[in-house]
């Protein structure tokens, strides 16, 4: 449920530079509107990383309030590594970030992996944009360093006790089908979560190739047919300690090969099936135009309802990035509403780095929001019709408004207005405090009403030992706002071990 940053390979704009001792200062003035996603600058600089050193430079932010998160990418010939970092800072203040080799993104490097981790030739810095509004930036990055030695081990702090309040929903993000892990059952799993206080479990029971129970319309898992049908398991567990389930349908997103069944992608590419991208590649993601794919995906939303589930919880209701998906199911289906495009699809293309958008690409826009919202407004039609006392949820872009509609066409903010969902989970993954605090206020004014559970991003904050205290503050921070309660991301054994120590009285 992490989301990818997307790297480009032009230029936007260096608006003010500077290389005094290896430092650069960077200025830009943000339109409104969602455009461009993000401001960025691309400067020479040539260093290595020894395996067992770290990288420090310090950072300023004139202006840090109107920003998602920023991004530091080091580049390699045409191969690139990133950092996404949200420095725990308000406005002006100068902070040291240290970048060990772990801390590295290698997921933009075409095996995942880089052998060789000398010769770098340049870096770019990125702001991404958390609101529709205009604002200046100024950003300074000083005193870039590469230290040979390990980075300094950081103190751990003592996180705060919290118990359990009460008629507060604590759920959790449970990312595999059988449990915690390969060696919990559902019982152990739900038993734990339980003795935490907690109220709700979100298991991923299934995706676009496969579903880890008896489906009638998605493929079998053979994981079924070896240790039994996940879902009938969890619910089981769930009513033995009453906790309620809610369960987590990814939507459009194939995944790795682990996550679908034997043939499943070459099936759905010869069936025409594949999202392609803005090069003509068809990628791991279902074309939200199909007819078959929406067909499916609201099909297999109503079997879970008919479940006996207490709920249905979409994840990935949106499309990859912008830069998808110009099929011929697309061109025809746009064509029909919009009229002929005059060069295909090169007229509808969108880039996150553009300053603004034509006409048509508003439409395109306008296209591929209305793909995705059919399919949310139709499964919460038939669900309310047909099975009443299921509720219907989603875990959704940490942004709202005219950025996600942009970029990844998730107008969730509309689907609140219009109830089509009971609550929604924004995935607020922040190690920053302050960071966090933004996310959840632009949540709960997006989700207009609807309840609000912010996502706690426990499995992916940084430093490990610290993430306990994190976790509190975070809570804290929800319980201070206002919310009646919140999502923790992801249920594992430590996330388990974290929660008790936390919640249990």
């Amino acid at each position: 449920m992490k989301l990818k940053a997307f790297a480009c390979a032009a230029v936007l704009s260096v608006a003010s530079f500077a290389a005094e001792k290896n430092s650069w200062h960077f200025s830009k003035d943000i339109s409104a509107g969602g455009v461009p996603q993000r401001a960025r600058w691309d400067v020479d600089h040539k260093f290595d990383i020894p395996e067992t050193g770290h990288v420090t430079f310090d950072f300023t932010c004139s202006n840090i309030e109107p920003c998602l998160h920023f991004t530091l990418h080091a580049r390699k010939g045409s191969n690139w590594i990133s950092y996404s970092f949200t420095p725990d800072i308000v406005s002006g203040e100068k902070k040291q970030i240290v970048i060990t080799r772990k801390d590295w993104n290698l997921k933009e490097l075409p095996n995942g992996k880089l052998d060789d981790w000398k010769g770098f030739e340049g870096l770019r810095f990125s702001i991404w944009r958390a609101v529709d509004k205009a604002f200046s930036v100024k950003c300074s990055l000083e005193n870039f360093t590469v230290h040979a030695e390990p980075a300094p081990v950081i103190p751990k702090r003592i996180a705060a006790k919290l118990p359990p309040r009460a008629n507060e929903r604590r759920l959790a993000w449970c990312h595999r089908a059988w449990g915690m892990s390969d060696k919990a059952s559902w019982d152990y799993t739900i038993r734990k979560l339980k003795q935490s206080g907690f109220t709700d479990v979100i298991p991923n029971m299934c995706r676009p190739g496969g579903a880890y129970y008896e489906s009638n319309v998605l493929p079998v898992m053979p994981y079924v047919k070896e240790h039994g049908d996940q879902l009938e398991a969890c619910l089981k567990a769930c009513r033995k300690y009453g906790v309620k389930c809610h369960v987590w349908k990814v939507n459009w997103n194939i995944g790795k090969s682990h996550g679908h069944v034997k043939g499943f992608v070459e099936k759905m590419r010869k069936a025409g099936r594949l999202a392609v991208d803005s090069a003509g590649k068809d990628t791991r993601w279902l074309c939200p135009s199909h007819p078959d794919n929406r067909r499916t995906e609201v099909d297999a939303m109503l079997e879970l309802a008919a479940k006996g589930v207490d709920g249905i919880h979409f994840d990935f209701i949106r499309y990859q990035w912008m830069n998808m998906c110009y099929c011929n199911v697309c061109k025809n289906a746009f064509e029909e509403k919009y009229g002929k495009v005059p060069s295909w699809p090169k007229s509808v293309i969108l880039d996150g780095d553009s300053r603004s958008i034509s006409d048509l690409q508003k439409k395109y826009v306008q296209f591929r929001c209305d793909n995705i919202t059919a399919v949310v407004r139709e499964v919460s039609e038939k669900v309310r019709r047909e099975y009443p006392n299921v509720t219907i949820s989603a875990a959704v872009l940490k942004r709202g408004g005219e950025n996600d509609r942009v970029s990844m066409a998730q107008d969730w903010g509309l689907w609140c207005r219009e109830k089509y969902l009971d609550f929604v989970c924004p995935m607020s993954y922040e190690t920053s405090l302050p960071f966090f605090r933004r996310c959840i206020e632009r949540a709960q004014k997006n989700a207009a009403g609807v309840k609000c559970y912010p996502g706690i991003g426990y499995s992916v904050m940084k430093p490990r030992g610290d993430k306990p205290a994190m976790l509190a503050e975070q809570v804290q921070a929800v319980r201070d706002a206002g919310f009646d309660g919140f999502t923790v991301f992801e249920y594992t054994p430590p996330t388990a071990t974290a929660l008790y120590n936390q919640f249990h009285e």
